[in-house]
Parts: C-alpha cells; sequence; structure tokens
C-alpha cells in the first residue's frame, strides 16, 4: 500500500515539509471540509502541491493516504477521546474531524480496517492491564464517550455523569452481585424481529424508505442514488412521488421508520419480559442489537451519521429524531418504575452507547465477554433504584 512513508507521530504531521507529510496534511483538510466519501485524489494532489505519481508512489491511492494518516495520529487520537475528554486538533485543523470519519469508514472498507482495528485492540488491552480496572469499566468508557462524541456532544454533562458512576465502580463487581448465568429463551416466539416487516400492500413511501436503508447499510450514503434504491424496491424511477425524489429525504424517511420500529421491539421486550431482572432484561436488548438480525441497521445508523457530519441540514434533522427517540425513552423506563434519574441517564445515553457498541463491535472489538448486568445492576443502583 505505502511505500517509504516515515510520518509516524501528529508532532511530525505539523513539521515535516516532505511531500508524504503534505499529502497527508491535505487530506486531513479534505475529508474535515468534504467528508471521507467525497475526496478525490486531485484534491490531495492539488493540495499538497506534489505531482500525480508521487502521490501513487508513497501512497498507492487515497485510501492509502487515509490509512497513514490514521497511522500517524490515530492511536493518541483514540486513547485520548476514550480518556473522556474531548479531543484537540494539535494544532492541525480538521485532525479530529478527519479521525473520527476514519473510524466510522473503517468497517466498511477494508484498507482501514486494516490499520485501525489492530490499534483499538492494542489501546483496550493497554487501557485494561494499566488502569488496573475490569474489561467491562472499559468497554462501558469507551463506549460512552465514543457514543456522545460521534452522536450527542450537546449532552456532555450526561455523558461525564455516565463516566462518573463507571469509574466508580469497583473492579470486584462480579463476586459483589453474584449474578445467576443469564436466562437465554429457547423459545422462537421470543425472538424480537428487526424491524415490524412491510406488509405487500405498505405504502410506497415505506418501501423507498425502506430500501434506502438497505442500500446505504451495504455501501454507505454517498454511493446510494434514487436508482440503486428504486431498483432495489422493485419500483421504476418514474413511480417515485415528487416528494421522495430527494435522497436525504428517503433517507431521514428510513431512519426515522428504522428507530421508532427498533426502540418500541426493544421496549416491547424488555415489557414482556417483566419476569426477568431489570439487568437481564438489558443484556436481552443489548446482545440483539449485536446480533445478525441488527447488523443492516447498525450499518446504517453509522453511515447516517458519517454523512451527516457534514451536512448541517441532514445533522440537524437526524438530532431532532434523537431528541425525540430519548424523550419517549425517558418516558417508559419511568413509566416502568425507575427513577427520573437512571430514566433520563438511559434515555440520553442509549443511542450513544448503540452507536458506539455497534460501531465497536463491527470492529470486531471483545464486546459480548463481560456480563453487561454488572454495569447495567451498578447504574441502577447508583441512581436510587
Amino acid at each position: 500500500m505505502t511505500s517509504g512513508v516515515t510520518v509516524n507521530t501528529s508532532a511530525s504531521l505539523l513539521d515535516d515539509d516532505s511531500s508524504p507529510a503534505r499529502i497527508i496534511r491535505a487530506a486531513v483538510s479534505a475529508i474535515a471540509t468534504h467528508g471521507i466519501d467525497h475526496v478525490t485524489a486531485s484534491q490531495l494532489i492539488d493540495g499538497a502541491e506534489v505531482a500525480r505519481s508521487t502521490m501513487y508512489s508513497y501512497f498507492g491511492d487515497v485510501y492509502g493516504v487515509f490509512a497513514e494518516l490514521w497511522r500517524a495520529a490515530g492511536a493518541q487520537w483514540f486513547d485520548e477521546i476514550t480518556s473522556g475528554e474531548v479531543p484537540g486538533d494539535g494544532g492541525l485543523i480538521g485532525l479530529n474531524d478527519a479521525l473520527t470519519d476514519i473510524l466510522l469508514a473503517a468497517p466498511r472498507i477494508s484498507d482501514l480496517y486494516d490499520v485501525v482495528a489492530p490499534d483499538l485492540a492494542a489501546t483496550y488491552l493497554r487501557q485494561r492491564k494499566e488502569s488496573d480496572v475490569s474489561a467491562q469499566q472499559v468497554i462501558w468508557r469507551w463506549a460512552v464517550t465514543i457514543g456522545f462524541h460521534v452522536s450527542a456532544p450537546d449532552w456532555m454533562a450526561t455523558r461525564d455523569e455516565i463516566l462518573r458512576l463507571i469509574d466508580l465502580a469497583p473492579d470486584n463487581l462480579a463476586e459483589i452481585y453474584a449474578l445467576p448465568p443469564v436466562v437465554a429463551s429457547t423459545n422462537a416466539t421470543d425472538e424480537m424481529p428487526l424491524i415490524v416487516p412491510l406488509s405487500p400492500t405498505a405504502p410506497i413511501s415505506e418501501i423507498l424508505a425502506d430500501a434506502s436503508v438497505q442500500v446505504a447499510a451495504r455501501s454507505g450514503i454517498a454511493n446510494a442514488s434514487l436508482l440503486r434504491i428504486c431498483r432495489y424496491a422493485r419500483v421504476t424511477t418514474g413511480a417515485v412521488p415528487p416528494n421522495l425524489r430527494q435522497l436525504d429525504v428517503l433517507m431521514l424517511d428510513g431512519y426515522r421508520q428504522w428507530l421508532r420500529d427498533v426502540v418500541a421491539t426493544n421496549l416491547a421486550d424488555v415489557k414482556r419480559n417483566a419476569n426477568l431482572s431489570f439487568p437481564e432484561r438489558f443484556v436481552r436488548t443489548f446482545h440483539w442489537s449485536l446480533s445478525d438480525y441488527r447488523a443492516t441497521w447498525r450499518r446504517y445508523r453509522r453511515e447516517l451519521h458519517l454523512a451527516a457530519r457534514h451536512d448541517p441540514k441532514l445533522a440537524a434533522e437526524l438530532h431532532a429524531e434523537i431528541d425525540f427517540t430519548a424523550g419517549f425513552i425517558t418516558e417508559s423506563f419511568e413509566e416502568l418504575g425507575t427513577t427520573g434519574e437512571f430514566a433520563q441517564l438511559l434515555g440520553q445515553s442509549s443511542h450513544a452507547f448503540a452507536l458506539a457498541t455497534a460501531l465497536l463491535h463491527d470492529l470486531r472489538l471483545p464486546l459480548r465477554q463481560p456480563d453487561h448486568r454488572l454495569m447495567a445492576q451498578w447504574l441502577m443502583e447508583q441512581t436510587g433504584n
């Protein structure tokens, strides 16, 4: 992929005037401005003021540039963000945005996955060892910090409170609670569907919204088009109503449709299994969110957040939907008898936690091993439940 690149630290990105360093700095600017899926080789070549052959000689292609950018600064950035602090750009404007884009895009771009995943795995092992905390705390800290950073930066008060409670948890939670094995259902009828299936007579608006999710989850929103969505939906472009011909409208309709059905099925399962403890019910929905049944939803949600980072209109609509869902979840858990404080923590953190755990799961980090009931039980007790 690369040849002779020696840029290995974020400091050298600022000080080195070599051609590789200039190309990488041009990539930072291009990603931060246009989004990772819209960066072209010409943008990097013009920004770095190098010959086209120079870029291809050093990096192979634009993904090679992105990979070297991550190698130069990604591990340090990820360390900072999982410390609970808002990462800075280290003097290089756009670095934080560029690395966030690389992290989100890595699960579907093999050239990026190959450099991002090993760094995250190494950071996980190092943090677990150096901080002398359980794997459970490391995973929850990662999920909370990354999730809020990507999806809900305005809710820092909630993020900080959850981090505070996570950090207070003793290492011997398993000994303290001595929870029984997770109850696994053997009844196929208890399985939660991914989403309420569309009927054969569903309105074309719902059919197209569903197709937009399916197409974007596979290739990213930047590579979706009305024509591809229509082909997946098995309708002609001429059959699309005028108000649905805009891609962003379809994408948001699909997001609303899937999000509300997924949340509704989760809550229905929580209520249906009232005989289980709340932590056990939490783990049921947590494992479902990481199952193959939810793969399309995980990928689509990640792609929508990636696109919204560079589309203010899409971001505003997306966050309005997150606000609505957070309120709905909060009210639902208050009705189940939890304290208002715990319900609000769940409502405002559920989306961030789900987004981040899905991202880390798709990067193949060990999210399933720990017993997540332990942290759920701890948070409940600390908030008066």
